[in-house]
């Protein structure tokens, strides 16, 4: 289940690194009773684009204007309405700096093929800790896919493998929360899996750090 939220304002400045403020902006806007303030036995519940807008880039800065908006997916539709029942026409903060929730659109994410087309909406990463160090895959390495279909068999709870074939790659680095730096890649090309498992990385994303807004892809139409 995926949404597009538009949040309008003046003028709103972030830093280039907001990833962590987007997830802060959803947690603390969760309806009051909500109990989804952290993963469920470290599955990501919910997933993530990048900012989209008219901006302008000074320094470390980035400057929206008048509107921004970005897609939220989830497989749980209790999380869906709590987050969407927090949002909808309403004043709100983000970052320290007043915006309105003006809209959330619903997305057809239907999944109808074992073999989609896709472009990431937020980088991709995946990493292995050894002897307190994280390695980062990037897209060409065989270790990259292996990892890939691990942290999806653990997100299903059952083993499955998928075919994935990388036409595109940019490399994306930053940092979260300005502490751990991230290696992360955009990606288009074609993904073939059982229809379940597609619909899971629609849902959830693709990769590591899914709640921390990394991982998302769209069908290419």
């Amino acid at each position: 289940m995926r949404v597009k939220i538009t949040l309008t304002f003046e003028k709103l400045v972030i830093p280039v690194g907001y990833q962590h403020i987007i997830q802060g902006f959803i947690y603390n806007n969760l309806e009051k009773n909500s109990t989804y303030y952290h993963d469920l036995k470290g599955i990501s519940v919910f997933n993530f684009s990048e900012l989209f807008g008219k901006k302008t880039k000074l320094e470390n800065t980035l400057v929206f204007d008048n509107l921004m908006y970005f897609y939220l997916s989830t497989y749980d539709l209790n999380f869906l309405i709590s987050i969407t029942s927090g949002l909808l026409h309403k004043h709100l903060s983000f970052f320290r700096q007043n915006v309105y929730c003006s809209d959330i659109d619903v997305i057809d994410d239907c999944i109808t093929s074992s073999m989609i087309e896709f472009t990431t909406l937020s980088p991709v990463t995946i990493h292995t800790t050894e002897e307190k160090k994280t390695i980062y895959y990037k897209p060409s390495d065989p270790k990259f896919l292996e990892y890939i279909n691990r942290n999806l068999s653990h997100k299903l709870g059952r083993e499955v493998s998928i075919i994935l074939n990388v036409e595109k790659e940019k490399k994306y680095l930053t940092k979260f929360k300005d502490l751990i730096i991230i290696e992360a890649y955009y990606l288009e090309g074609t993904i073939i899996a059982d229809p379940k498992v597609l619909k899971c990385i629609l849902d959830v994303g693709l990769g590591d750090r899914n709640s921390q807004g990394f991982g998302m892809i769209e069908i290419k139409k």
